[in-house]
């Protein structure tokens, strides 16, 4: 998982093509990583990084 200061820079973007969620940093706009997730039709981010 990410750390709490660079994960404010952070937005978690689900495809459901792809079966997984982009972490795209904002500040660069790029992407910096994927998690797979089965089926992110329906989604929420922790606002303290702890989890989806």
């Amino acid at each position: 998982m990410y750390q709490n200061s660079f994960a404010a820079n952070l937005i978690y973007a689900p495809s459901v093509s792809t079966n997984q969620v982009y972490v795209i940093d904002h500040m660069t706009n790029s992407i910096v990583g994927t998690i797979p997730f089965p089926g992110p039709i329906w989604s929420g981010v922790d606002p303290f990084g702890q989890g989806l």
